[in-house]
């Protein structure tokens, strides 16, 4: 049976690479639009259920691969920032606090079948960091791709 991956994460292709198994990508066309009256473990499992379906629709006959990630801290959602002046907003708020991660994986089939839904919760402790190591991360090119603006 063909596996899809509905994602354009480097990280997310690495991983599943990292199984072994033949598999396509294809991009996911869902909005993630974030509602602050859902629950952060809800709301991950809904992004990664919609991107594996937008998906499957097109491929009746394949197993399809949904993710997300989302990062909760002081009662915040926070996923991928869209700026690198918001990268630097929410790394400085994460600096020398702890958060939580939130991800979601989601596998369906073309006939849109309930398929199999896994979150997983860790807890992350950020050292205090200056600014300038701030900047010289954001120099990096690695934020914006990423919930919370990091990769570790």
């Amino acid at each position: 049976m063909r596996l899809i991956l509905a994602s354009t994460s480097p990280r997310r292709r690495e991983i599943l690479e990292l199984l072994g198994l033949p598999f396509e990508i294809i991009a996911p066309e869902f909005d993630e639009v974030s509602s602050s009256d859902c629950a952060v473990e809800d709301e991950v499992l809904d992004f990664a259920i919609g991107k594996a379906l937008s998906v499957a629709r097109h491929y009746p006959t394949s197993l399809v691969l949904g993710s997300d990630t989302m990062i909760l801290i002081n009662a915040s959602k926070i996923g991928k920032p869209d700026s690198t002046p918001e990268a630097r907003r929410i790394l400085r708020l994460l600096s020398g606090k702890t958060h939580r991660i939130f991800t979601s994986v989601a596998v369906v089939d073309g006939s849109g079948g309930p398929g199999l839904k896994i979150i997983e919760e860790v807890s992350v402790k950020m050292r205090d960091y200056s600014e300038q190591e701030i900047e010289h991360y954001l120099s990096c090119n690695e934020s914006l791709d990423k919930a919370g603006a990091y990769s570790i």
